[in-house]
């Protein structure tokens, strides 16, 4: 089977890039080799970018062509017909798969619908929520990097731990004037880690120390580093669905195309049925 594979993946390669002379022909450039009734143009070469002598490729491709072409000429004329007849078949099979893949890659081009809505994917994410587990720990937080010496840089700390509106609001002001850095990532969860590695602390065992502490300071001698953590999810826990959104999207655009398929077939089907173009015989 394997061997009749490769003479099937070889002959549709000889019908792919070198057939015999035709009007298609008649349009291309000079052909750069000939074996009896069949052509190689270069624009049938296709070269990688990798290849570092384009001009030893191209020598070496055209000198298997035209070996392989001269033992394929020779397998036509000395294979047994029960052997050719075989392949022919097997040939027919290959383009009829070719056709019939296309074919659905156009129909699902044309008629599948690609816009999911936030409800379609609220309602995905819901039936299979069992499926979306954390790898890693994620947070919503705040960052601030703020130099030792900014004036009354001690209140930084009481506004953090404050949940009055009006002190949030002199914690934005006051870092947007004085702060090096301040993120404020409260809106979104983000990857732990990608919080931390701005803390000049490690902060060892997070998974533990989140249950019990939410502020982390540290200082060194030019800056005081403050990340508030508001929430946290650790490792195990049920994903949020903004991080699984793009590939809940994907899973649904699949399942539409699977059901385009299956409707389109069945509709064929019946279509045929009808007009008695399917005949079963017993």
């Amino acid at each position: 089977m394997i061997y009749k594979l490769i003479l099937l993946t070889t002959f549709a390669l000889f019908v792919l890039i070198s057939c015999k002379t035709n009007e298609a022909d008649k349009h291309k450039s000079k052909p750069i080799a000939k074996v009896n009734d069949y052509f190689l143009y270069k624009e049938d070469i296709y070269i990688p970018e990798n290849i570092v002598d384009s001009n030893d490729y191209i020598k070496l491709f055209v000198d298997t062509w035209v070996q392989d072409k001269l033992i394929y000429q020779e397998a036509i004329k000395n294979l047994p017909n029960i052997t050719k007849n075989e392949f022919s078949s097997l040939v027919d099979d290959y383009q009829s798969q070719l056709y019939l893949n296309a074919y659905k890659e156009l129909y699902i081009k044309q008629e599948l619908d690609t816009v999911v809505s936030n409800s379609e994917i609220e309602k995905y994410y819901n039936t299979n929520i069992d499926r979306y587990k954390l790898y890693d720990i994620i947070v919503k937080s705040i960052y601030i990097k703020i130099p030792r010496n900014a004036p009354k840089v001690y209140k930084v700390r009481n506004w953090l731990k404050s949940s009055k509106t009006n002190d949030i609001e002199k914690l934005n002001t006051y870092c947007a004037q004085y702060s090096d850095k301040f993120d404020d990532f409260q809106g979104d969860w983000i990857l732990f880690d990608d919080v931390f590695k701005f803390f000049p602390r490690k902060v060892s065992n997070p998974s533990s120390v989140l249950k019990y502490k939410s502020l982390f300071e540290t200082r060194d001698s030019t800056f005081i580093y403050y990340i508030d953590v508001d929430d946290y999810k650790l490792k195990n826990d049920t994903t949020p669905v903004i991080f699984v959104k793009n590939e809940i999207i994907d899973d649904i655009i699949k399942q539409r195309k699977k059901e385009l398929i299956k409707t389109m077939k069945q509709n064929l089907y019946d279509d045929a049925t009808n007009k008695k173009e399917v005949v079963y015989y017993n």
